[in-house]
Parts: structure tokens; sequence; C-alpha cells
């Protein structure tokens, strides 16, 4: 399934610590190539509006890049597919891994405005992935 397919908003969440709320499609249909290339390799995690998580299956730009695209000089937005599976088991318990995960690699980025103390907590507390997201980005961790 295409990533523009699910509901929005979707939660993205990579191991390397890189959170993102996306409210339109459109946001989640362009990658760089640096992007491309860095998490066709390590993957990410998304939640949707809906309450399911998916795991990335592939990022694939649907035109061929160039050999500037390839260069990081000045990477530019390119039109990406996106597809995802949905996670096998309990959805809230694969999203809250995923956000443990990111949030032990975070370089600083989910904790500029919260303490990592109490992102926990609030990880910990939710009843679902919808409002886990929402109080998420709220508190401007994602």
């Amino acid at each position: 399934m295409l990533i523009t397919d699910l509901p929005f908003p979707i939660t993205i969440v990579a191991p390397d610590g890189w959170a993102e709320f996306f409210e339109r499609d459109l946001d989640a249909q362009s990658w760089n190539s640096v992007a491309i290339r860095k998490y066709s390799r390590i993957g990410f995690v998304v939640a949707d509006a809906g309450g399911s998580v998916w795991d990335l299956v592939s990022l694939s730009p649907r035109e061929k890049l160039s050999f500037f695209d390839r260069l990081r000089f000045q990477p530019r937005r390119i039109p990406t597919d996106v597809k995802v599976q949905e996670v096998d088991g309990p959805a809230l318990d694969a999203f809250r891994e995923s956000l443990r995960k990111a949030l032990l690699a975070d370089s600083d980025c989910m904790t500029q405005f919260c303490s990592k103390e109490k992102i926990l907590s609030v990880i910990s507390g939710a009843n679902s992935v919808q409002s886990l997201s929402q109080q998420l980005h709220k508190m401007r961790v994602i």
C-alpha cells in the first residue's frame, strides 16, 4: 500500500531519532535523494489517523535520479512512491517501541521543548495511537 492511501494526518518515526507529523498527503510524496537513500536502508514506522501502524517496505523515486540529484550540494525534492505494510501485533505497542528507539537515538530533535522523562511518560500513558500522536504533536515533539 502507498503512504498516500493512508488516512491523514500521519506520524513517521525513524530509528535514528527523526519523527515528523504530516497533515497532508502532498507533504509525504516527495523526498530528497539523501533521505531516500538513508531511510531505504534504516526504515521507519508510520502511524495513521485510523490507529494503524505501518512499516516501510520501499522508497522509490518516480523518475530516474540525475547525476545532480545524487550530489549532496543542493538536494531537491523528488516525487517518491512510499510503500508500507501493516505491522503484525498490537499497533499501539509497535508505535510505542518505535518512539522509544527514536528517543534513545535522538540528537535533541525530539527533546527541544520537553524532557525525555516527560515524553516517555506520555508514551507509556497513551491509550491509542491517535491520541499518542496528537499529544506528541501538541508538545512539539514531532
